[in-house]
């Protein structure tokens, strides 16, 4: 019986794995990851300014949250 829960945790460990490997192949980025210094600096401002992310723009946000409100199909709630 133990070998059987053995055999399913193995199992489960290389599935995980595989679909990480196909995760990161797909999109062709490595995980984030930050060193001391990046660090030091969350902790002091709170956050870490990095430089490659362009500002986000709220209208166009705001837009696509009104579409996406607009083109879904929601049951209208039951009254009790």
């Amino acid at each position: 019986m133990t070998s059987l829960w053995l055999a399913l945790a193995l199992l489960v460990i290389l599935g995980g794995s595989g679909v990480r490997r196909l995760l990161r192949a797909r999109t062709g980025r490595q995980p984030f990851l930050i060193d001391d210094d990046q660090i030091r600096q969350i902790e002091e401002t709170g956050m870490l300014e990095t430089g490659t992310d362009e500002p986000l723009d709220q209208d166009r946000i705001d837009e696509a949250e009104r579409r996406f409100w607009r083109e879904s199909s929601w049951d209208e709630p039951e009254e009790y």
